[in-house]
């Protein structure tokens, strides 16, 4: 449904839960008649960078940075409130029992914040050397990130920033300050690049569309906990069925289609697109909206300008040793 003005839904309040979704430092308050599901609250705040879920006494529903309300509607959509800083889902509140949806737009509302205070989040990897230098670690799905962050950690003592979600600060210089911290690994991937993981997948199981969530400690990996100065920015691509020898090249400023493909990658959580509203069936509700404006805007521009002066290289490999020991050099430079 297209989005209506607030007036002309049929709707009642009904605050009755009040949750707090902290991400990366920004709260965002959760007004709701749901109680939530304690197993949802920890599968998606897994998903969310630097993410605490907290429940509240309903007196002490004041002082955040943001909201997202839901009211009960007729009719579903999304409405919000630039000046309030306020997002309101409309809807039918047996689709929405989990909290899920809701929880899902707090996190565009903190992206929104954070975009306001000169920080983004974008999909990728970063780990910090023990030089104090950060590398951030991009690619399409399944080129092997989280198999480079698992090898740097393990290889070279490197400290996990973030994998899958990463925050980065551009106020004063490009810093990698949070992000997600489980590492989401695929069969294939394993197989190809981790053989002594091989051993948490069932032989039977799809290899492209399995996967296992494990937590740093699990591999004995270190977090990174401070914000941290990004020496190099790597597009990688780990194919071990080619048989040629690890190429790294920088991008050149006139790499247009770069450009634009960091560009979608800042502007998707603020814009809605990679966040539909969808219930507990998993039916699409709504389209997402956009929460941008002008000073956002700037945020990402601001952001992807430090990306290009810092330096961002392809790396491409047919062996994960050696993508890892590239990206290490880079490190060094």
């Amino acid at each position: 449904m297209f989005e209506k003005p607030l007036n002309t839904y049929e709707s009642q309040e009904s605050f009755d839960q009040v949750k707090e979704s902290i991400v990366c430092g920004y709260r965002v308050g959760i007004n709701s008649p749901f109680k939530f599901c304690t197993d949802s609250l920890d599968a998606i705040s897994s998903d969310i960078p630097d993410a605490v879920i907290n429940n509240l006494e309903k007196k002490d529903n004041k002082n955040f940075d943001g909201n997202v309300n839901f009211v009960e509607s007729s009719e579903d959509g999304l409405k919000w409130d630039e000046e309030k800083k306020e997002l309101t889902i409309f809807g039918n509140p047996s689709c929405y029992e989990s909290g899920n949806a809701l929880i899902y737009k707090s996190v565009q509302v903190a992206e929104y914040l954070r975009q306001l205070d000169g920080q983004l989040t974008a999909h990728g990897a970063a780990v910090r050397f023990q030089n104090g230098k950060s590398v951030v670690i991009m690619g399409n799905s399944g080129a092997g990130k989280t198999s480079a962050v698992v090898s740097l950690c393990q290889k070279y003592g490197a400290e996990l920033i973030g994998n899958d979600q990463v925050v980065f600060d551009s106020k004063e210089k490009l810093q990698a300050v949070g992000g997600t911290k489980d590492l989401v690994i695929r069969k294939t991937a394993t197989k190809r690049n981790l053989p002594d993981l091989a051993n948490l997948f069932d032989s039977q199981e799809n290899s492209w569309k399995t996967k296992r969530k494990l937590k740093p400690s699990e591999l004995n990996i270190n977090i990174c906990t401070e914000p941290s100065d990004i020496c190099a920015i790597v597009w990688i691509q780990i194919d071990t069925d080619i048989a040629e020898p690890t190429y790294v090249r920088k991008i050149l400023e006139t790499d247009i289609v770069d450009t634009l493909n960091l560009s979608e990658k800042f502007s998707r959580q603020i814009s809605g697109v990679q966040s539909p509203l969808v219930d507990d069936n998993g039916k699409v509700r709504s389209f997402g909206i956009s929460l941008d404006n002008d000073k956002t805007r700037r945020t990402r521009v601001e952001v992807l300008n430090k990306f290009r002066e810092v330096g961002i290289y392809y790396l491409f490999g047919s062996n994960l040793d050696e993508v890892s020991s590239a990206i290490k050099h880079l490190s060094e430079i």
